[in-house]
Formats: structure tokens, C-alpha cells, sequence
């Protein structure tokens, strides 16, 4: 079954497809017919398509949609992707038909496809009869420029009463209008061609749907606080005790552990760092009164003196006289 490209680029078939009832889409690929207006069956004329050595698959978006998101964001995006016929063809002519309830969106020169990268070398037209819910696509070349990916990208709007369970499919359907049909094929025309159009139309159609599914329910996001992983604590060894009056800890009391005592009352007088332990600061409150001053010093001092001239007493026993 030959074709006339040129004339096919030219056509602007006669767009007359009536309304069908809505049933479940198919689920793989298959042949280019459906549920959502006339089609024509595809005249294979001898050709068996399974010889064809480029066997491409047309298909056309599916999308589960939840309905708070379709109700959010009702108009969705359609996409006629080629797989499997990568440069193998330039000439194209698709009849897209959609769900009554569905309405196409069209662009202020009245245009619905948008050309994807898929075509981006091919010439191309379109044309569309919204009120028969019909658009026809067609590319075009002098080579076989085609290339797998987005052909062909299509806009369509949800009616407002959607509800769990609807189903709006989006279809390719064969037409054969006055001796002119719907293409897939190369530069070439040849055999091959012929026999990879013959599989498009009768093998490699995936159509399209957009189902509308339960609500998308977000879980809360809840950041979690980070672990910290607390460090054993280190038990630190009591301080050891010292003697009253012997701050350097040297086993005397003198001059040192006095100097050092009226040295931490000047700095605590002013406000400055105390370098003493808490085990110093104890053994330098020497008169027991619960604070370190120049009294304690002094008693500290007077020890050192006492024992310098031949004293013996213990130095509790010198601060009890």
C-alpha cells in the first residue's frame, strides 16, 4: 500500500470522529484503534509486518494522577514519544482522539501539538477540529531525520467534576480518508517502509490515558532530633586534701604558702583570675571563717615564724593557744 508523502503533509483530513463510550484502555502495545470516535481498520494488502526489520512503538502518555492533584494542577501534559526508529523515518501522520470530557488546549493560532525534539529536523503541520475532539499531526522530509524521543507534546484539561476511578483516554486512531491514509514512514517508500508502517498501525500503538487515582495524602515532615551520643563521663579522681596552711603542698608552712595566700586575696579583691585549686583555696582558709583574706596570711606567716625560732607545736595546736 503506497502513499503519497507530499500529499500527505498536505492533508487536512476530514475530522468527523463521533463520540463512543468510554471503556478501560488497553494495556500493551497493539493496533491503532479505540474507544473514542471512528477509526479505519489498517489494510495490511499482503504485507505481514512481522518481516518488517524496524519494528517502532508510538505511544502516547499514562498518567495516574491523585485527584488533589489533579484538582490543583487540571490541565496535563501529553507526550507522543517514538522508541525502535531512530533516523528510520520522516513522513508521519497521526489522528489523536480524546475523551468527551476532556478538552483540548489550544494556542492563539489555534495549534494544539507542540513539536518535541524527536521532530526537530522534520517539517511539520497540524490541524484540529475541537468540536469532533480530532487532531491531526504530520511531519515531513527530505530525509530520514526522525529520531526516538518526544515527537509530538499535547495539552489537555480536566473537567471540573473529576472523581476516583475516571478514566480519560487519549488515543491514535487509524484513518484512511479518500485513497489517503495515516503514515510511518522513510524517505525511501520502499517495501521496508511500507512494512514498518504496517507494524506501527497494527502492532506498535501504545495508547494513552489519564486515570485519576486516591487522594495523595503528605505525610508531615518531621525533623528528627539529632542523637547525641553523650560521652561517658569521666570520673574524676577526688582531690586529695591538704594539710591547713600548706598551700605548695611541701610539707612545711612558710613564707611561700603565705605570699601565695595574700596573693589570691589581692586577686580576688580585684576581680581577677584565682589560680588556686579548690583544694589550695581550702587549705587557705585558715582561720575556718569561710573566706580567704590577709588575716589568713598572717597566721600562716606567724606560724613560718614561730617554728623559725625553735617552735614545736603542730600548727592546729599553735592557732588553738
Amino acid at each position: 500500500m503506497k502513499k503519497n508523502q507530499i500529499i500527505a503533509m498536505m492533508i487536512t483530513a476530514a475530522m468527523t470522529i463521533t463520540a463512543a463510550t468510554t471503556t478501560a484502555i488497553t494495556a500493551f502495545a497493539g493496533s491503532a484503534t479505540g474507544v473514542t470516535g471512528m477509526y479505519t481498520e489498517y489494510d495490511l494488502n499482503g504485507l505481514d509486518p512481522n518481516k518488517a526489520e524496524t519494528k517502532p512503538t508510538i505511544a502516547l502518555s499514562r498518567i495516574e494522577l491523585p485527584i488533589n492533584v489533579a484538582q490543583e494542577n487540571p490541565v496535563q501534559e501529553i507526550e507522543l514519544t517514538v522508541t525502535g526508529a531512530e533516523k528510520k523515518y520522516a513522513s508521519t501522520g497521526f489522528h489523536i482522539s480524546y475523551d468527551e470530557r476532556l478538552t483540548a488546549v489550544a494556542d492563539e493560532y489555534g495549534d494544539v501539538g507542540i513539536m518535541g525534539p524527536a521532530g526537530s529536523k522534520l517539517m511539520q503541520d497540524q490541524k484540529a477540529n475541537l468540536d469532533s475532539r480530532s487532531i491531526f499531526l504530520t511531519t515531513g522530509g527530505s530525509k530520514d531525520n526522525g529520531r526516538d524521543g518526544v515527537l509530538w507534546t499535547m495539552e489537555f484539561r480536566l473537567p471540573e467534576n473529576i472523581a476516583v476511578g475516571d478514566e480519560f483516554p487519549i488515543e491514535i486512531l487509524y484513518r484512511y480518508i479518500d485513497g489517503t491514509g495515516d503514515l510511518f514512514s522513510s524517505k525511501s517508500n520502499d517495501e521496508q517502509s511500507d512494512l514498518m508502517q504496517a507494524w506501527v498501525f497494527t502492532n506498535g500503538i501504545e495508547q494513552g490515558y489519564i486515570r485519576i487515582t486516591e487522594a495523595e495524602i503528605e505525610e508531615p515532615v518531621t525533623e528528627e532530633e539529632p542523637t547525641i551520643e553523650e560521652e561517658p563521663a569521666i570520673e574524676e579522681e577526688p582531690e586529695e586534701e591538704l594539710p591547713l596552711g600548706d598551700i605548695n603542698n611541701d610539707g612545711t608552712i612558710n613564707a611561700t604558702d603565705a605570699s601565695a595566700i595574700l596573693c589570691t586575696y589581692a586577686l580576688i579583691q580585684t576581680g581577677q583570675e584565682v589560680e588556686l585549686t579548690p583544694a589550695q583555696l581550702r587549705a587557705a582558709d585558715i582561720n575556718r571563717d569561710g573566706k580567704l583574706d590577709a588575716r589568713d596570711s598572717s597566721d600562716a606567716l606567724r606560724y613560718y615564724s614561730y617554728l623559725s625560732t625553735g617552735g614545736t607545736l603542730e600548727f592546729v595546736d599553735f592557732l588553738a593557744q
